[in-house]
């Protein structure tokens, strides 16, 4: 009987999907439009939710489509085909768009990345917010070293996705913004700039970064950039690498550089790690690489 009172209403259930303004659901979503629509639909009480998907998964356009991280894999139902873009915002609850893909978005890079890169922020009481001291020592040590980055990986179509934890930031420079026809939650423009310097590693390059500097100057904000780094609160002091660029950029205001230069110059620092051959700004106390000159 259950299956015959579905196939009455299929119609009008493949209706519903069209014409409903989501095209991808989680299980709970799926579960609560049977419970809003079962009385209207005509469907008897004693069809479940795990029931109501099947049918829906072998008689409509449903899809069930799964992104699978070594740590974890996540299952959402499509209406039809959905394309990565909308999907990876999609499977965890306030991702949004970062890095070199975040560069993209604001049209930064012109070539089609083969990467995808979402945070997902820690819980606050999780997040260290990097509150030890520093010290010279700690920071020569930890930039003669590799960087980390996430192993956390997922094929998916023609991408690969990469699933960054990230520390609490309360969403900080986090906005909304429409890329190929869908609303995304994405890094703002100075946030941007700032996490590719934090992770260069997420990027194809410093020259690349560099050249994003250049190309932001009539878009960004310095006095938004540096109330957004404040609010980071690292412990290292990326506004010298910060400021750094955007004298090497050569088409900010002195003005406004001095105003990173302002936020102090206490240690030395590096563009950088692992940097082999390697010069020394006195001006804003860093190495970089040899190459920039």
């Amino acid at each position: 009987m259950e299956i015959s009172k579905f196939e009455t209403k299929l119609d009008v259930i493949k209706n519903y999907f069209k014409q409903t303004k989501k095209s991808i659901f989680t299980f709970t979503e799926i579960a609560n439009i049977l419970e809003d629509k079962r009385l209207e639909w005509n469907l008897p009480n004693t069809m479940t939710a795990f029931k109501f998907l099947e049918l829906l998964l072998k008689h409509t356009d449903l899809k069930k489509t799964s992104i699978k991280f070594p740590s974890r894999e996540y299952s959402l139902f499509s209406w039809g085909d959905v394309s990565a873009w909308a999907y990876c915002l999609s499977f965890i609850k306030n991702l949004y768009y970062t890095h070199r893909t975040a560069l993209y978005i604001h049209k930064l890079i012109n070539d089609p990345p083969d990467k995808i890169y979402v945070n997902f922020e820690q819980r606050r009481s999780s997040a260290s917010n990097y509150s030890s001291s520093l010290s010279q020592e700690r920071i020569d040590f930890a930039f003669s070293r590799t960087q980390r980055v996430t192993t956390n990986i997922a094929n998916f179509k023609e991408y690969k996705v990469y699933l960054l934890n990230g520390q609490n930031t309360n969403m900080c420079g986090v906005i909304e913004a429409y890329f190929n026809q869908n609303k995304v939650l994405v890094t703002n423009l100075e946030r941007t700039l700032i996490d590719v310097v934090v992770r260069p590693s997420y990027t194809n390059g410093i020259l690349e970064i560099l050249n994003c500097y250049k190309l932001a100057k009539e878009r960004i904000s310095i006095e938004n950039l540096i109330r957004t780094l404040k609010k980071l609160a690292f412990v290292y002091p990326y506004h010298q690498a910060i400021g750094f660029l955007l004298e090497k950029s050569r088409v900010y205001d002195q003005n406004e550089i001095s105003k990173l230069k302002n936020l102090g110059l206490k240690y030395d620092f590096y563009l950088e790690r692992e940097m082999s051959e390697k010069k020394y700004s006195k001006e804003w106390k860093l190495y970089y690489p040899k190459f920039l000159d």
